[in-house]
């Protein structure tokens, strides 16, 4: 296995979501920023209030051509938490799909309502017995968000800090 660069910083990556909240702190900017946990003026990506957790949000990154992408890093908000004490936004079940230049999507992590998230951030190694994938796009979509935060206790939002991508080489 080759070294791994971070695209953190996200060099002409750009970003696309089935809704954004911007404001002085929240934007889809700020999920490619770098900055890895949420503080004034740079929380992170927020989409549109929900008054459901069944939704349908979704985040997608062009990394501008195809990449051999060795894991995705999804870092939760940090600046409070849930009504039920987990970490405000961050989506109970999501699936991650990664897309090459002209090719299909691809699920390549599913999470399920009721698995334990092993840590924070998520770390997401798409490792698999083909080696690491090859892709252009990744779609991160949220079926089913979790708990609102405590300032926002009936708004239900898909929320990250930030996204790191990995890749080998």
């Amino acid at each position: 296995a080759g070294a791994t660069m971070s695209l953190s910083g996200h060099e002409g990556v750009t970003a696309l979501a089935r809704s954004s909240h911007e404001s002085a702190d929240w934007g889809l900017s700020r999920l490619l920023d770098g900055v890895t946990t949420s503080v004034p003026g740079s929380k992170g990506y927020s989409s549109e209030g929900n008054t459901t957790a069944t939704a349908d949000e979704w985040i997608q990154l062009d990394l501008r051509s195809d990449t051999v992408l060795k894991s995705l890093v999804l870092h939760p908000r940090t600046d409070t938490v849930a009504v039920d004490g987990a970490m405000a936004g961050f989506p109970c079940e999501f699936e991650v799909a990664l897309k090459a230049d002209g090719g299909a999507w691809t699920t390549v992590h599913r999470h399920e309502s009721g698995e334990p998230v092993p840590s924070f951030p998520q770390v997401i190694d798409l490792y698999t017995v083909a080696g690491y994938p090859t892709a252009r796009f990744v779609r991160i979509h949220a079926s089913r968000l979790g708990a609102p935060a405590v300032d926002e206790p009936a708004v239900y939002r898909l929320q990250l800090a930030e996204i790191e991508i990995n890749r080998e080489g």
